[in-house]
């Protein structure tokens, strides 16, 4: 069920401006000084991951149109709180990560390869990181990770008629945090579509997708593959499916997509449970955002 706490998201364009830059780069140097002091226990409610980052050029690590070349990583990235640091894993492997140079999207999407994600992986190092500690084996054994362009083959990315709100379901994560947020997207026209660099509303045929979304106010693209976890059932094992055939709608992809980048983004689908639906705003479209909790008439909060 989705939490009655709605975002009101009033979508604007935000330009990054020179004079903010200098405050972005005290706020990184002022985490990483203190970072080695720094732990924090995740449990059901996560920590959110803050994104620190630090560019000379809002382009350097977002995918333009056209660009046919490997992006070169900014020289900052996301701080994503962690227990401890521990083989395999540290508190800096998701910033890493979002550091890192891209692939060359477009002439993936253009080519005949089917591409598969190197750094988030369909294996259960992309739900939770058990060398920190952290356990999701409980719904890992009930996952089977299968393309959506095999699985969904007549879906479509955002449905024959557009996106909508109520393509929104959540599955077996706790992330209405994030799905209410991706609602009040949704019912603005053509705000999600922009998210997207897959310019055709059809499931890529090379299994590869590519999500813009904001660090500190800074434009950062995250690519997946199309690799989703299924149940047993062959349904989303997570956020559900656009299925809308009462509109005569084929269904839609685009939940799942991005919910799947987003967990890359914070580092595994653990890390986006439980949140601030402002914060989840921020992140997809650097959008200032305002709460408002609804009161029924004997004054429960909804």
């Amino acid at each position: 069920m989705f939490t009655q706490t709605f975002v009101l998201a009033c979508i604007a364009s935000i330009a990054s401006a020179d004079q903010h830059t200098q405050n972005k780069i005290a706020m990184v140097n002022s985490l990483a000084q203190t970072r080695s002091n720094h732990s924090q226990t995740m449990g059901l409610t996560q920590v959110m991951a803050k994104a620190m980052v630090k560019t000379q050029d809002d382009s350097e690590h977002t995918i333009h149109p056209g660009q046919d070349e490997s992006i070169p990583a900014p020289p900052g990235g996301m701080m994503l709180a962690q227990t401890a640091a521990s083989e395999g894993h540290t508190c800096h492997s998701a910033q890493d990560r979002n550091k890192a140079a891209l692939p060359d999207f477009f002439s993936i999407y253009n080519g005949t390869e089917m591409y598969t994600d190197p750094d988030f992986k369909a294996d259960n190092d992309s739900l939770y990181w058990a060398d920190m500690g952290e356990d999701l084996s409980s719904k890992a054994s009930r996952i089977t990770w299968t393309r959506a362009s095999e699985a969904f083959s007549s879906y479509t990315l955002f449905g024959d008629d557009g996106v909508h709100p109520d393509d929104i379901e959540q599955g077996s994560l706790g992330n209405c945090w994030f799905l209410s947020a991706a609602a009040t997207m949704a019912q603005i026209p053509g705000t999600v579509e922009k998210m997207f660099l897959n310019s055709d509303n059809e499931i890529s045929p090379n299994g590869i997708y590519a999500v813009n979304f904001y660090a500190l106010g800074t434009p950062l693209t995250v690519i997946v593959d199309d690799y989703l976890p299924l149940n047993n059932d062959g349904n989303t094992y997570f956020a559900g499916l656009g299925d809308n055939s009462s509109r005569g709608d084929r269904g839609s992809l685009w939940v799942p997509i991005i919910e799947k980048a987003f967990a890359k983004y914070h580092g595994n689908y653990q890390h986006i449970i439980g949140g601030n639906p402002a914060a989840s705003a921020r992140t997809m479209h650097n959008a200032p955002s305002n709460i408002q909790s609804h009161r029924s008439a004997n004054g429960v909060t909804k």
